[in-house]
Formats: C-alpha cells, structure tokens, sequence
C-alpha cells in the first residue's frame, strides 16, 4: 500500500510539474502612436480582436506545448515574443514550433491589421479598423457594424460565408465547394477576410 501510495504522490508531482511547465503566459502593452499596421503570424491557435479609442495595443498571448507522450508536452518556458519594427509597421509573432498560441489583442481603431493564421480561429468584436485575416483552415466570425465600413470581401476555398444582418443587399457567389460575398457601403474602414477550408460568418450589429 505504501509503495502504490508513493507511486501516486509521484505521479501527481509529475503530472503537477508537466501542466506548470508547458504553458507560458505573456502580457505587454505596447505603444502605437507611430504605427499604421499590425501584422500578425500565428501557426495554430485563436486570435480575438477588439479595437478602442487609444493609442496603445495591450495585448495577452497563453501558449501551450503540444503533447508528446502521454502527459509530457513541448516546453515553452524560453519562449519570447518577438517584435519586428519597420517604418510605421509592427509585426509581432511567436517562433516556437508544436504550440497552440491564444492571442487577445484590443489596438487603436487608426491601426491597420493583417492576420496570418495556418490553423485555428480568428473572432473580432467591437472591432472597427481595416482588416485583412487569412486563415488556411479554421473558421473567422466578428460581430461588426457594417455601417463603418466601405467594403467587405468574404471568401471561402472550401466552406461557406455569410453576412447575417446585412442592412443592405449583398453580392454574392457559390461555387461547388466554396464562395465568395461582398458588401459595399458608405464607411472608411475596409474588412476582407480568406478562408482556405472552413467557414466565415460575420454578424451586422
């Protein structure tokens, strides 16, 4: 009994040890004021965006080490956020293979964004800035008031799009696997999103 008892208080520090130590989390507050665009590179993960009247990003990044054996995972303890600056653009990324990465990001409603997702989600709320998110397969859906913007591009390889709500009509194309919408209006701001496999759902609100 002893023996079976220390077994398991073994298995619980290492179990312990291996959750603590194959996650990161990283907060920053970054200054925007010279910047026009934010680029994002994000390998697998979820990325939620908001936009507010300020000139900073405040972000949080929570990344995760893939499994490898039973409970070990990939340690992502040394991992850093790495921060490229050219001109008025900023381009952020996370270069550390076999992770999921789960950004949340609020930026200046001024700053420009393009999201670059391989595999994973991309939602936008409260969120009125000019956009361009391509994701190869997962899934984009933002809760958007269209009336801020000028143009709106959906496009799907494989999958579907849609604009629920749309305060006015819609173009709009379906081919035998995919499709494509587009939305013009009376706003600044321009919304385009691609879709590889999967889906694409925006809601006017």
């Amino acid at each position: 009994m002893k023996v079976q008892l220390n077994l398991a208080a073994l298995f619980g520090v290492l179990l312990s040890w291996s959750v603590h130590a194959d996650t990161k989390n990283i907060t920053m507050e970054l200054d925007a004021a010279q910047l026009q665009q934010l680029h994002l590179q994000v390998g697998v993960g979820q990325i939620k965006l908001s936009t507010a009247n300020t000139d900073k990003i405040q972000l949080r990044v929570d990344v995760t080490g893939e499994k490898r054996w039973w409970f070990f995972s990939h340690k992502v303890g040394d991992i850093e956020l790495t921060k490229q600056r050219d001109g008025s653009k900023l381009s952020l990324s996370i270069d550390k293979d076999n992770t999921k990465q789960d950004w949340q990001l609020t930026i200046p409603e001024s700053l420009a964004v393009r999201i670059d997702l391989g595999v994973g989600q991309f939602f936008a709320e409260q969120f009125i800035a000019d956009a361009f998110v391509d994701v190869s397969v997962g899934q984009v859906s933002a809760n958007l008031d269209t009336t801020h913007y000028q143009k709106i591009l959906l496009t799907a390889g494989v999958g579907n799009v849609q604009l629920k709500n749309a305060p006015k009509e819609t173009k709009s194309e379906r081919h035998l696997v995919g499709g494509t919408l587009e939305l013009e209006g009376s706003g600044q701001a321009s919304f385009e999103a691609s879709v590889g496999v999967g889906d694409i759902s925006i809601a006017h609100q």
